[in-house]
């Protein structure tokens, strides 16, 4: 069995393959029926829990389970309370035998999954609990003034089309293509990153690292002609991740392989006001800013 950690936007998500006795193991897990597996990741930045794929060489005695399983990812842990006041949590059955399947696939990847991804993943919890905390956001007129700055110049012409579900999440598409795809409009089919098309790929998860690499992609600061406008936000030392206009000033994103959304990690719409700059981006703590993309850039 191959399980993939839904963990990164931008980059490869990291995956093995589980032995035998632990795939015996999630099969009667998942058998007991105790555990409710979503039909699809969340719709958040940061940990979304695990995919489970069947391989050909599983135990085939196992009947009722799909080729593809979702896992949520394990409850996120409590937010630190003083000794005086520790507020007693009670965790519906459900929920904690979800949480016991996720922390049993969670533990299967210790001994290969590299140390700082498994921080990244216990950072993400945090951030998901509250544990962690994020730089304040500016008010949402600011965010919408930055966006009118940026294409303010009457040089500019925005070009922005309508969210085209149906396309980007077409198995073939959606697998393949991730959110620096999406924002470039542009189905490379190699989980796409800024600078690889010309041998010039960024050499960290920062800001200008991201930027400058992206640059070289096409990409520019100030908008001057028909241009998309992007904006860009970097999970520091791990990841980045792009959001994409659309008209009527509504943005939407594709978090890794994952369907389009048009939400923030709070499930609030990303429009009126609420723009990547100043929405709930999970662990994308750093907002870079936004950027143009000339019609007709390719990316790989």
């Amino acid at each position: 069995m191959r399980v993939t950690m839904n963990l990164f936007s931008g980059r490869l998500n990291p995956a093995w393959r589980l032995t035998r006795q632990q795939a015996a193991e999630f099969f009667e897990r998942l058998a007991s029926g105790a555990a409710p597996v979503p039909q699809d990741e969340p719709p958040v930045l940061g940990f979304r829990g695990f995919t489970v794929e069947r391989d050909i060489d599983d135990p085939p005695s196992v009947t009722g389970v799909p080729m593809r399983v979702v896992v949520p990812p394990p409850a996120p842990p409590p937010k630190r309370t003083s000794k005086r006041h520790r507020p007693e949590v009670v965790v519906p059955p459900a929920r904690d035998a979800a949480s016991q399947l996720s922390e049993f696939l969670l533990e299967t990847a210790r001994p290969v999954v590299p140390d700082d991804v498994m921080e990244a993943a216990q950072q993400s919890m945090e951030y998901a609990a509250g544990v962690a905390e994020k730089p304040a956001p500016p008010p949402p007129a600011a965010a919408e003034a930055e966006v009118s700055r940026a294409i303010a110049s009457p040089a500019c012409e925005p070009f922005v089309t309508p969210i085209q579900p149906l396309f980007w999440d077409n198995p073939p598409v959606r697998f393949r293509n991730n959110c620096y795809n999406y924002a470039s409009n542009f189905v490379s089919n190699t989980l796409a990153q800024p600078g690889r098309r010309s041998g010039r790929q960024y050499t960290a998860f920062d800001c200008g690292n991201v930027a400058a690499a992206a640059h070289v992609d096409g990409y520019e600061a100030g908008c001057s002609g028909t241009m998309r406008v992007v904006a860009l936000g970097i999970w520091p030392g791990f990841d980045f991740h792009w959001w994409r206009l659309h008209p009527d000033g509504f943005w939407a994103h594709k978090i890794g392989t994952s369907p389009v959304f048009v939400r923030d990690n709070r499930g609030r719409l990303l429009g009126n006001g609420l723009t990547p700059q100043n929405c709930d981006r999970g662990p994308y703590v750093q907002f870079c800013g936004f950027f143009f993309g000339p019609l007709g850039v390719h990316v790989l």
